[in-house]
């Protein structure tokens, strides 16, 4: 992976989580895109990661700062009531 993607990838996990997470929570997390020591050599520092998750996906940082966190749509289970069984008159010879 290159370096634009993973910046995306770790900018819509912050949103999910919504919030910017500091170095030490983001450590402590078991789900993350990108291994911690993979983002620290890549970029260098965490505030350099910050400054460019601000600056390529303002929306990403907007939704991440207003703590909105990627909602995903809500979609209802249409419940299906079983047929109706038509009663059978037997015939009477």
């Amino acid at each position: 992976m290159n370096r634009v993607a993973i910046l995306k990838q770790i900018s819509e996990y912050m949103v999910k989580k919504g919030k910017f997470l500091s170095m030490n929570e983001y450590m402590q997390e078991t789900d993350t895109p990108a291994n911690f020591y993979l983002v620290r050599k890549l970029w260098g520092s965490w505030s350099r990661l910050k400054q460019l998750m601000r600056s390529n996906h303002p929306d990403l940082w907007a939704a991440m700062e207003s703590g909105e966190g990627l909602v995903e749509p809500v979609v209802e289970k249409k419940t299906t009531k079983p047929a109706k069984k038509k009663a059978v008159k037997k015939e009477e010879e």
